[in-house]
Order: structure tokens, then sequence, then C-alpha cells
């Protein structure tokens, strides 16, 4: 047998969940007990040892031997099944006039449980030889043993009973849980059919606008062109822009659907940057903002599928423009090389991102909880994310030096060189 201290904690474990247990005075010696010491103290002298235990001492643990019964004289105890330090289960509590162990030895079986002082604890030990013995010997201890084991029934039976009513709730609670997850699986449906439906309806006459800024360009008088070329840009920008959500959401879907195809090729990365920066500098001339660019000149080559990867960055930059304002600058870098990924970042002074929104604006749908902040899809943002993990990189925002605006940085990995 081991003899064991649980530490605090412990012994608070095998309190939490049930009822607060009210602790009485010591009670007076058990019925089982007294007919025991009634025999005379000569004739059990070396049958009976008295024990004292201290809260949380352990009397005999889980799959012992079964050597011994204990009569508990005064005190509480609870008999706990599983690992106590970590998830003990208490399947009762003992008290003054309980005989525990005594089914153990009575099935001749390891112990089914622990036995664990909660208070101060006076037990009476009796030895397994001498036990079975006075059972054949004493009809008292019998009948005393028998109505022990029937109150020990009709707890059972009540315990059954309320594991019953517990199975039920459960059962209720699943049928609620699968009407809700049908409903939210149904919801989700509608959902994607209301936004193909919006897609491809949108497509149509989004062309048609495109083709006549087209034809303007080409029938108008230069002059006019002239005197409306910022409107016409800003015109062309939200047409592209437009474009680009229509693209990011159709491919989004085909992700979700396995159904998208990339084709990688290895190109330089300070090429890929400069041939962005050409379409992205004109672009935010056109909006008053600050072109900045950099990117050195002896960057690697990366594995990309271009076309996919430009609009990574043309997301990126959309985002910025959104969240800055006339005259301030707008910078795209690539940068060295950190562990075999070239890094990619567009940065804006724009308000700063909280950090509990950082990683859930990569997020279908997902709004920033600031209000102040300029309502739209969602959408480019988590096409950015799909796009770049397919790439097998990463992408995250973090802030400026002194919290002075946002930078959202995204990896492509290096090709291998054959």
């Amino acid at each position: 047998m081991r003899d064991a201290i649980l530490p605090p904690d412990q012994l608070k474990n095998l309190f939490s969940g049930h009822p607060p247990l009210e602790f009485n005075a010591p009670a007076t010696e058990s019925p089982l007990a007294t007919i025991l010491m009634a025999q005379g103290r000569e004739k059990l002298k070396g049958a009976l040892e008295e024990r004292h235990c201290q809260p949380g001492e352990v009397v005999f643990w889980e799959d012992d031997p079964a050597d011994d019964v204990y009569f508990i004289l005064s005190g509480r105890a609870a008999i706990v099944k599983g690992n106590i330090a970590i998830t003990p289960t208490v399947l009762g509590y003992r008290e003054a006039g309980d005989i525990v162990g005594e089914m153990s030895l009575i099935e001749d079986a390891p112990r089914s449980a622990s036995f664990i002082a909660l208070t101060d604890l006076r037990l009476l030990r009796l030895r397994r030889d001498q036990f079975r013995a006075m059972l054949r010997r004493e009809t008292e201890l019998g009948m005393g043993l028998l109505t022990l084991l029937s109150h020990r029934l009709r707890e059972a039976g009540v315990f059954r009973q309320s594991d019953a009513v517990v199975e039920q709730a459960l059962e209720n609670k699943l049928v609620e849980v699968h009407t809700e997850h049908t409903q939210l699986l149904e919801t989700q449906r509608l959902r994607q059919e209301t936004m193909d439906f919006i897609v491809h309806d949108l497509r149509n006459p989004l062309a048609t606008v495109i083709s006549g800024l087209s034809l303007m360009e080409v029938t108008f008088p230069a002059e006019i062109l002239a005197n409306n070329q910022e409107m016409l840009d800003i015109m062309r920008y939200g047409c592209e822009r437009l474009q680009r959500l229509i693209d990011s959401l159709l491919t989004l879907t085909r992700m979700e659907a396995g159904e998208e195809k990339f084709s990688f090729e290895p190109i330089p990365a300070t090429e890929l940057a400069a041939s962005l920066s050409k379409r992205i500098i004109p672009l935010l001339n056109s909006r008053h903002l600050h072109p900045v660019f950099n990117a050195p000149p002896t960057l690697p080559t990366v594995n990309a599928d271009v076309e996919k990867i430009e609009r990574v960055i043309l997301n990126l930059i959309d985002n910025a423009i959104k969240h800055s304002s006339p005259e301030q600058p707008v910078t795209m870098e690539a940068h060295s090389v950190e562990n075999n990924f070239v890094k990619f970042s567009v940065a804006n002074l724009g308000r700063v991102i909280p950090a509990d929104d950082r990683e859930r604006i990569f997020e279908r749908f997902a709004q920033m909880t600031s209000t102040d902040r300029r309502r739209g899809f969602g959408l480019g943002l988590a096409f950015c994310r799909q796009i770049v993990q397919a790439h097998g990189g990463r992408i995250w925002v973090e802030p400026l030096p002194d919290n002075k605006g946002n930078r959202f940085c995204f990896t492509l990995s290096v090709a291998q060189s054959n």
C-alpha cells in the first residue's frame, strides 16, 4: 500500500463540482464498530488497529491489492476514481458509520477506487483473514454488512436515475446542436448562391462600363479628354477595383471547391516588384499619394503564379489607398532573403489596426471592430491570405515604428536552382 498526502490544490479538486460538505463534529462510533468492540479487546487484540489520517491523506489507491477493510469512526472521506492529479471523479463521500473496502475483500479483487481523507479521519482497520472469519462467526456483523450493501444499492439506483436525466438532457442538446448546424449550413449555402448571383449579375454591366470608358478615350476630342482626365482616371480605377473584387470572390470560391489552378514559374523578385511599380506609381499619383518603391537589385528568383501575386499586391495597394490621406506616402518594398523567403510589403500611414484585429481582418467578410473604419466586403485581404498560403508563404500586418501606420507583409519562397 502506498501512503501519500495530496497537495492542497489536488485536495481542493475533490470538492469541485460537488455540493459543499457540511462537516459536523466527530460522530459517535459506528454500529458495526460497536459490534466489533463488544467482543472484547482481548478477543480483538491483533485483529483491529486504529489509524488516524489527516486531510488529503490517501488511505489506499485505486488498483491497490485489497488486504484490509476500514471502519470510519469519525470524519469524512472521498471515494475517488481516475487520475487524482488531472481529472478525478468523486464517486461519493463516506463518514462515521461507513465501511470502506469490503467489496474488494469479498470479490478478492484490486481496489476499484481510491479512499482519501477530507477531514481528520479516525479509522479501524481489519485485515482480510480476520474480516472473513468474523463474517462467518458474527451474525450481527453479517446483517450490518448486508444493510450497508442494500443502502449502497439504493444509492446506485438514485445515481442511475440522475444519469438517465443527464443523458436525456445531453441527447436533447445534441439534437439542438444538430439543428443549428443544419441551419448554419443552409445559411452558408444561401449566402454562397446569393454571392454567385451578384457576381454574375455584376460582370456584364461592369464590362459595359469599361467598354464605354475605352470608347470615350478613343472618340472624345483631345481637349475634352485632357480637361476630364482626372475624372476618367477615377472612373477607370473604380472599375478596375470592382473587377478585382469580383475576380477575388470567384477565385476564393474556386479555391474552397478545390478547382482553382496555379501556374508557378520562377521570376526574379526585383523584376516582379519593378513591373508592378510601373502600374502602381501612376495609380498612386492619380490619387494624390506619394509612391515610394524600394527593391534591392540582388534579390533572388522566387517561385510564383505571377498573375495572382500581382493581384495580391494590387489588393494591398487598394487597401493602402482606402486608408491614406492625400499627400501621404504609400511604400512598396521587396526585402532581402529571410530563411529562404523573400519578403514583400506595402505600408501606409493610416490609422493603426488594433492588435485584436490583426489576424481577423484576413478572414472572409471580416470587419474591424473600430467604428471609424470605412466598410468593405472583407474579400481583398481574405483573397491575399489564400493566395499567399497556396504559395507556401505567410501574410500578416504589423504597426509601423511609433505606431505611425500599418505595414502589410507577405513572403514567397526562393526558387530552387536546378
